[in-house]
């Protein structure tokens, strides 16, 4: 969870410029909600301010101005096109009405950590039991020592790169070389 600074443009002296900042604090880096339904449907307003369901996990409604609302519209649908956000994407798959099962795509640019998962059990608009896990994010192999070799090495790193693009022009020249002949 890390804070959020929305900026909205305005026109000023004929140029448009990032004005008015507001700040989001605590909003989660992801964020996927999947149901089977609606939650607006399947859970009373109360319920899902309460459990911090939807919205109210990404901006909990603290200020209540047109300003802050706008800012969390914007950030949701910013976030919602980089596919960070993932409100009812598609809906849960039920199994013999008692099983469930989904699949969640992660971005290619989450942020490593730990990510916390909750499954609500909801019968007559409320919520009647909760489960809680945390699914640990990691980078692996090849990208893991490309990370950490330009974070903690960096001059390792540029050599590297140096050398791989050399070699990569030096063998592109040589395929089209061979193809002119």
């Amino acid at each position: 969870r890390l804070p959020i600074t929305v900026l909205k443009k305005k026109r000023k002296f004929g140029i448009w410029i990032n004005s008015d900042p507001v700040i989001i604090n605590n909003s989660p880096t992801f964020y996927a909600l999947i149901s089977t339904r609606d939650p607006d449907v399947i859970l009373n307003d109360a319920e899902i301010k309460n459990s911090a369901i939807g919205r109210e996990k990404i901006a909990p409604t603290i200020k209540a101005t047109f300003d802050y609302d706008e800012a969390v519209d914007a950030a949701i649908r910013i976030r919602s096109k980089d596919r960070k956000y993932k409100l009812q994407e598609k809906p849960l798959s039920l199994r013999n009405d008692t099983l469930f099962s989904t699949t969640i795509a992660l971005p290619s640019n989450l942020i490593e950590g730990d990510y916390e998962t909750i499954i609500y059990l909801i019968q007559n608009k409320k919520i009647i039991s909760s489960s809680r896990d945390i699914i640990q994010v990691r980078k692996v192999g090849l990208e893991k020592w490309l990370y950490t070799t330009a974070h903690d090495r960096p001059l390792l790193y540029g050599i590297f790169c140096i050398i791989l693009a050399v070699i990569s022009g030096w063998g592109a020249s040589e395929i089209f070389r061979r193809f002119q002949q």
